[in-house]
């Protein structure tokens, strides 16, 4: 599990740390956190891929692929639907470049989201929680998971969409540590905040 090697690689600096996830790396520190909270000092999830069951029933598991690169030509042209201002083509070309590293195991993150409820984990997180919503295909399901997680703070990123760390980078890298430099929410619940 990765969630496990990642664990003890956190547990042997000895002291708490903070973990930022995006996308399934979200999933991933949100799993660390709820399962060892001792190994965490604060927690920041961007872009939650929290899934309801009906939704995970409908995602794509599978990754087919063709002699005539046909897949690759769709991998390029979803991403430069969804490209931001501010990311060069040379920055959304090795995204696509790699997406393309897993071949056909792609499909294993999008399997192992559809197999997991990941509202009972969310519910058991006790450390201080942030949520940073772009405006992307997951803001609903962040803002879901943030009603979930006790204490935590959700904040909405308008601004941002998709490939907003090449976009924005300095702006990224100024919410997140705003995030966690936050002080700690006293209350259950979520509160809104927009952009920093």
């Amino acid at each position: 599990m990765v969630s496990r090697a990642l664990h003890e690689l956190i547990a042997a600096q000895k002291e708490p740390v903070d973990l930022v996830g995006y996308h399934t790396g979200a999933l991933l520190a949100a799993e660390i956190a709820a399962r060892h909270p001792e190994s965490v000092r604060r927690l920041v999830l961007i872009s939650m891929p929290f899934f309801d069951a009906q939704r995970r029933a409908g995602l794509r598991t599978n990754t087919a692929l063709a002699e005539d690169g046909s897949a690759l030509l769709t991998e390029w042209k979803s991403t430069m639907s969804v490209r931001p201002a501010g990311q060069s083509l040379e920055q959304a070309a090795r995204l696509v470049a790699e997406k393309q590293r897993a071949g056909t195991r792609a499909s294993y993150a999008m399997a192992a989201l559809a197999a997991y409820d990941a509202a009972p984990m969310l519910r058991s997180i006790r450390v201080p929680t942030a949520l940073i919503a772009p405006r992307d295909g997951l803001v609903t399901q962040t803002a879901a998971a943030a009603a979930l997680i006790p204490g935590s703070t959700l904040l909405e990123m308008p601004q941002w969409s998709y490939g907003f760390f090449d976009a924005d980078p300095a702006g990224a890298t100024r919410a997140i540590l705003e995030a966690l430099d936050a002080p700690a929410a006293n209350q259950p619940g979520t509160a809104n905040q927009p952009g920093l």
